[in-house]
C-alpha cells in the first residue's frame, strides 16, 4: 500500500464502518420496537383478559340474583293463586249459603 492513498483508503474504511454500525443500529432498533409492540400488545391483552374475567364475575352475580328473584316470583306467585283460590272457594260457599259476595 503506497502512503499517499491511505487517506481515500481510510476514509472509504471509515464510511464502510458507519455504515454497517447505522445498519446494526436500524435492525437493533426495528427488533426493539417490535419487541415493545408485543409487550404493549401483551399488556392490552392482558387487561382485556382481566376485563372480561371481572365482566364474567359480574355476569355470574347477576345470574345467581336473577335465579333467586325468579325463585321469589314464583313463590309470590303461588302465594297469589292461594289467595285467589281461597277467594273463589269462600265466594262459592257463600253463594251456596245464600250470602251476598261483595
Amino acid at each position: 500500500m503506497r502512503g499517499e492513498n491511505f487517506p481515500h483508503v481510510f476514509e472509504a474504511g471509515v464510511y464502510s464502518l458507519a455504515a454497517g454500525l447505522a445498519g446494526a443500529l436500524a435492525a437493533g432498533s426495528a427488533r426493539g420496537d417490535r419487541w415493545v409492540a408485543e409487550a404493549r400488545a401483551d399488556q392490552a391483552e392482558a387487561a382485556t383478559l382481566d376485563s372480561l374475567a371481572v365482566v364474567g364475575q359480574a355476569l355470574a352475580r347477576d345470574r345467581r340474583e336473577l335465579a333467586k328473584l325468579r325463585a321469589e316470583n314464583a313463590a309470590l306467585k303461588a302465594e297469589v293463586a292461594a289467595y285467589r283460590a281461597a277467594a273463589v272457594q269462600a265466594a262459592a260457599v257463600a253463594r251456596r249459603d245464600g250470602r251476598r259476595v261483595a
